[in-house]
């Protein structure tokens, strides 16, 4: 007999693009929290180990792993639409795979809000996010969040064809017009690594400004102000409500 989802279980969606230094310990620690029934790696394109390490994990006894691949690198965008798809649950946790100091309390401390219905979606502040994140307590293009499969399910097939990093607006846009709660869960010790960390300066740069022209070719300066503007308030409401309880 199939035992069916529990409203509580969480699906933990994992995209990887040539991420062999980090995914196994990403994966590992997605593993040893209770609160995730279930991990879904897609491997866009990797050309390192990437998805022999995902197999390797898949093939060991506890949380299930279910790995899917990109026969090309299509992008992040077309990576978390295949991801999602296939998730069994209406809980959705959104892990970057290139994050560093990742624990099982900190990947609590992102789900719980969401799990208790204090709120409808939380985001994560990393260490190393920019000042002006700190600043207005808002990092809107944060890999690590979670929601209801519920506020992206009807628009997969868009979310598929958007240029490789506008997911992360995208899903802003459809928190603002949905009127979601939204709370900043604060990672004071996670982090992430940029992309010159990871390739090199020169290559790094080149990668962070094709990153760049691909959210904006999406979203003008006006709509991303905007979507700060509006997400910033709805974080610091928050924060307001939460301190008079």
């Amino acid at each position: 007999m199939q035992i069916s989802p529990s409203p509580t279980d969480i699906s933990c969606v994992i995209c990887a693009f040539n991420e062999e230094q980090r995914i196994s310990d990403i994966v590992s620690v997605a593993r040893q929290n209770p609160l995730i029934s279930e991990i879904i790696v897609v491997n866009d394109g990797s050309t390192d180990q990437t998805q022999t390490l995902v197999e390797g994990l898949a093939s060991k006894p506890g949380t299930p792993v279910r790995l899917f691949n990109h026969p090309h690198n299509k992008g992040k965008s077309a990576a978390y639409s295949l991801g999602v798809t296939n998730a069994s649950n209406d809980l959705l946790l959104f892990l970057d795979a290139d994050l560093v100091g990742l624990d099982v309390a900190a990947i609590t401390k992102l789900i719980e809000p969401v799990l208790e219905k204090r709120t409808d979606v939380t985001i994560s502040l990393k260490k190393n996010s920019l000042r002006l994140y700190k600043i207005i307590n808002l990092d809107y293009v944060s890999g690590e969040r979670v929601f209801s499969k519920s506020l992206i399910v009807d628009h997969l097939d868009a979310i598929a064809h958007l240029p490789g990093y506008a997911v992360e607006t995208y899903i802003n846009e459809l928190i603002i017009s949905k009127q979601q709660r939204l709370e900043t869960v604060r990672w004071s010790y996670v982090s992430h690594l940029r992309k010159t960390d990871k390739n090199g300066f020169f290559l790094g740069i080149y990668k962070e400004v094709r990153m760049l022209i691909g959210i904006t070719t999406m979203f003008s300066p006006y709509v991303t102000l905007r979507q700060i503007c509006i997400l910033t308030r709805l974080t610091n409401a928050k924060k307001m409500e939460t301190n008079r309880q």
